[in-house]
């Protein structure tokens, strides 16, 4: 019996040693490798871009791009996560969007944009990703904040530069949120896009007063 007992105790002084060293391998085992995360990112906007975000899944991320499906929800704690990282870590599209027209004409160059702003939204990758954003958005306050620094905001400030020539900051600030606003809305609300007609409408109506001048 106190051979036995012995041995026990033996037993209950080693156990809290191996938990450890279980604990230490798991842990080095979490790094992320960087090719694998940016197969993921890209796998994850090419499918948002493709099939939209209420049918994308982090299983069809994780086949897409050669991830282990357990990898991606250890990385990302959610579809939301990894769609709104996907897009913060290559954010072209924005720099594509912004108002960098410098004629001398200001409504021909606010026009120009607010064509080009309303046709992305008119396309099928447009308005998918534009719908993408604002679920995750919706679904993560801090998310929303990320979003808004990486892009709306240097899209918006673009769009308030330009029209500080000609308007007020609280005019050209409120402008540009209305300018934003128009084929957003028609895009979340899943309406028809803009035609360019009715785009370059809108620049008329908003920009009148700079064409009384």
């Amino acid at each position: 019996m106190s051979r036995l007992k012995l041995d026990l105790e033996n037993r209950a002084i080693k156990a809290p040693d191996t938990l450890v060293r279980v604990t230490t391998v798991r842990t080095s085992g979490r790094r992320r490798d960087e090719g694998v995360r940016s197969a993921t990112l890209d796998a994850a906007r090419t499918l948002v871009a493709s099939t939209g975000y209420e049918r994308l899944t982090i299983e069809a991320v994780a086949l897409r791009s050669g991830s282990g499906r357990a990898t991606l929800y250890r990385w990302w704690g959610s579809k939301a996560d990894l769609v709104a990282d996907a897009y913060l870590s290559d954010q072209a599209t924005v720099a594509d969007l912004r108002l960098t027209e410098r004629s001398a004409d200001l409504h021909e160059d606010v026009e120009q944009w607010f064509c080009r702003f309303s046709a992305w939204y008119a396309t099928d990758e447009g308005a998918r990703v534009m719908l993408a954003l604002s679920a995750v958005a919706s679904e993560n306050e801090g998310i929303a904040d990320r979003l808004n620094r990486a892009f709306t905001a240097p899209l918006r400030q673009s769009v308030t530069n330009r029209l500080s020539a000609s308007f007020t900051a609280s005019e050209s600030a409120t402008l540009a949120e209305l300018l934003m606003g128009v084929p957003a809305l028609r895009c979340l609300m899943r309406m028809p896009p803009l035609s360019r007609d009715e785009a370059r409408a809108v620049v008329d109506v908003l920009l009148r007063r700079d064409r009384e001048r």
